[in-house]
């Protein structure tokens, strides 16, 4: 059982240096980068949350940096798994990783974390996910949670969703959970990614996400390729698509950030 479907990208290696820093904060691990320019859009913090593969994986702390240049603002990545994540050396190790993935251990690390970032702010707030962290982002989007921050929440956006493991794994409903999202919703997803996640499929029918959201299939990718992708050997599709999520997303939080 996978979060992930057969074809998607597997875990990347990256030797890329990140812009920000790791800090330890509440007792959770963050990667924190700051805008430094001089038109930093301080109403405006991007809280970002990983595929299975965890804090470290891939291109995360790349794309990390590339929303807080592009956006102007802060961006914070919560490492919520916090050593749980899939171990591409570990045969079969995404089950077990799903499994410690439960949001009663994972949800309060990145309320913590957002509490404390939060407290006596009064900012927007736009919440992105990558696989795994598509979950984290519609639980972090939840309208019953009491945290006050959660009336800033203006946001979500996911790419190559795997929502659905709320009813593979989770004893939940991703249907019920779109019901009680707080704010528009954009999903981008690759082609082998669920069909209810595409334009037209079964979310998009039944009007269970809240209005001013958008999706957008790409087709030709596979799932994972915003995160696990190797720039530096992918074509020219994939890195055009990369670079279409990227404004695509950049956008949509603007949009609804204004």
């Amino acid at each position: 059982m996978s979060c992930c479907p057969p074809t998607a990208y597997p875990h990347l290696e990256s030797s890329y240096v990140p812009k920000g820093e790791n800090l330890d904060l509440v007792g959770e691990k963050i990667y924190q980068i700051k805008s430094s320019t001089a038109d930093a859009n301080t109403n405006l913090v991007v809280y970002v949350a990983h595929d299975i593969f965890g804090f470290d994986a891939g291109r995360t702390k790349q794309v990390c940096d590339a929303f807080s240049d592009s956006l102007k603002c802060d961006v914070v990545l919560v490492d919520g798994f916090k050593g749980t994540q899939a171990d591409v050396t570990i045969p079969d190790s995404v089950p077990a990783a799903l499994k410690s993935g439960t949001w009663d251990i994972t949800g309060e690390r990145y309320l913590k974390v957002i509490d404390e970032l939060e407290k006596d702010k009064n900012r927007k707030i736009a919440i992105i996910g990558f696989c795994w962290g598509g979950y984290a982002c519609w639980k972090l989007c939840d309208k019953t949670l009491q945290n006050p921050w959660v009336q800033n929440v203006c946001c979500g956006v996911t790419y190559h969703p795997a929502q659905k493991l709320a009813n593979m794994m989770y004893g939940e409903d991703e249907y019920a959970m779109a019901k009680t999202l707080c704010a528009p919703q954009a999903i981008y997803s690759a082609g082998d990614d669920g069909p209810q996640y595409f334009p037209d499929g079964a979310h998009d029918k039944s009007g269970d996400l809240p209005s001013g959201g958008e999706m957008k299939l790409f087709e030709n990718m596979r799932h994972g390729w915003m995160t696990r992708a190797d720039i530096t050997t992918a074509d020219e599709g994939v890195l055009a698509a990369i670079e279409e999520g990227m404004n695509l997303g950049v956008a949509f939080v603007n949009k609804n950030a204004a």
